[in-house]
């Protein structure tokens, strides 16, 4: 049943990957068609490997951080601020490993990303919270240090769903370009096995590109998943 559930999940990741690959530009295709190879990879390796894979589902908090480059603001009278803000995520994880310490871990997880800005012009305030709704694929490796922790690290894909953006204050609307197609992360954490069937994980999200214009979320991730 495990196994049915693991190759269950790297098809639909597979089949995701190809969908999107209709609406890239062709750096995007190479890169989808690239990560298509090796996902059925793992998928031929899951099905023929001599070590069980684990699935675990869970969620948790996001901590979002945003960069955002605004130009020269000198003699404006204005004055910008990024604003730290939570979300959501929550999905899947598989653990499919090579060695008694060493796996690959994988997974498919729904998550929002938040980019929090706030302006103030001669005492007048205003502001946007953009709202990225995001799938995300990790590509890492695991290393068991102890009988209770792993640290992991590697890449994380996020693939764009849905944006959206909130005025606040005495911003009447808010705009922006479309989001990019694939956006990139260097992933690193760790993970806490408090039981069998439970673990916590801390992990932080490196971007490599903006996901909005010129906005770059840097992401602290707090998660919980049940193993099966």
């Amino acid at each position: 049943m495990r196994n049915f559930m693991v190759t269950s999940l790297l098809i639909t990741q597979i089949i995701y990957s190809t969908s999107c690959m209709a609406s890239c530009e062709r750096p995007c295709k190479n890169f989808l068609m690239k990560y298509f190879i090796l996902l059925s990879l793992l998928l031929v390796s899951s099905v023929v490997s001599a070590y069980e894979p684990q699935l675990a589902v869970g969620g948790g908090f996001i901590l979002n951080r945003p960069d955002i480059k605004y130009g020269d603001l000198s003699g404006t009278g204005m004055s910008a601020h990024e604003e730290t803000s939570t979300s959501f995520t929550i999905g899947a994880r598989v653990l499919m490993p090579v060695s008694e310490k060493l796996s690959f871990r994988t997974g498919l997880a729904l998550q929002e990303k938040v980019a929090e800005i706030s302006y103030d012009f001669s005492g007048v305030s205003a502001g946007a919270k953009v709202k990225v709704l995001e799938f995300a694929i990790p590509l890492n490796l695991q290393y068991q240090l102890h009988e209770k922790f792993s640290a992991y690290g590697g890449y994380v894909m996020d693939l764009p769903i849905n944006e959206y953006c909130d005025p606040t204050g005495a911003l009447p609307d808010c705009s922006f370009n479309e989001a990019a197609k694939v956006t990139h992360n260097l992933n690193i954490g760790g993970s806490f096995h408090l039981a069998e069937k439970l673990d916590l994980e801390l992990s932080y999200q490196h971007p490599m590109k903006a996901v909005l214009n010129d906005v770059k979320i840097y992401a602290w991730l707090l998660q919980g998943f049940y193993k099966f």
